[in-house]
């Protein structure tokens, strides 16, 4: 595991992205797009997790113009996420970080979290990943536009204030490559310092998606 810069298409400097390699080498790539909170510690455990369970390389890139935060600064966080990018805009980012630094595999998912989740689903409507699993994310009702070019399976948390998750589902089901499924858990299950984490929504989460991935 090793943390390195990454460039922009402008060729600047963009920030940092974290990058697990198996021992043995791979043709296949998953981007790990983070949530509100940027590059941390829970996702770079994360990362290690996706990469050892499913023989991939993984990639954490910090998308955001500042931090990474803490999660007791989730306000600030999400302040500063909203005004100076939102989910359109991290999807931006997150799919020129991907076309410019996983040009060596043959194939490349994503997986998000949160508001990296509403990135990842918004970025599955452009021709670069294979599978994009997102999980809670709850802004994907503000995208039911999108078109995945590859398969999507989406996971939400069954107790989500802002909205209803079964609502959600039924409408995406209609959508062509697209699976959904509702866990018995809260928002963050999948993020090990949240007080709704679950150890057993994570662990299915990333059977899941090893599944997934692997077909």
């Amino acid at each position: 595991m090793d943390q390195q810069p990454y460039l922009s298409r402008t060729g600047q400097d963009a920030g940092t992205a974290l990058v697990v390699r198996p021992a043995d080498d791979t043709h296949s790539a998953v981007v790990l797009c983070h949530e509100v909170f940027g590059l941390t510690g829970t996702i770079a455990d994360l990362a290690e997790r996706i990469a050892h369970d499913t023989g991939a390389t993984v990639y954490a890139p910090h998308l955001l113009t500042t931090g990474p935060f803490r999660r007791s600064e989730e306000h600030t966080a999400y302040t500063q996420f909203m005004t100076t990018m939102g989910p359109s805009g991290l999807a931006e980012r997150l799919l020129d970080f991907t076309a410019l630094h996983t040009a060596d595999h043959q194939v490349v998912h994503c997986l998000g979290l949160s508001v990296g989740a509403t990135a990842a689903w918004i970025a599955s409507g452009v021709d670069q990943f294979s599978a994009v699993v997102p999980v809670y994310g709850s802004r994907i009702r503000d995208h039911m536009d999108v078109q995945p070019y590859g398969r999507a399976h989406l996971v939400f948390a069954e107790h989500e204030p802002s909205f209803s998750p079964s609502e959600l589902a039924s409408q995406l089901r209609n959508i062509d490559r697209v699976t959904v499924e509702i866990l018995p858990h809260h928002h963050g299950f999948c993020s090990t310092d949240a007080g709704t984490y679950s150890r057993t929504g994570l662990d299915h989460v990333i059977t899941t998606a090893q599944a997934l991935f692997q077909r």
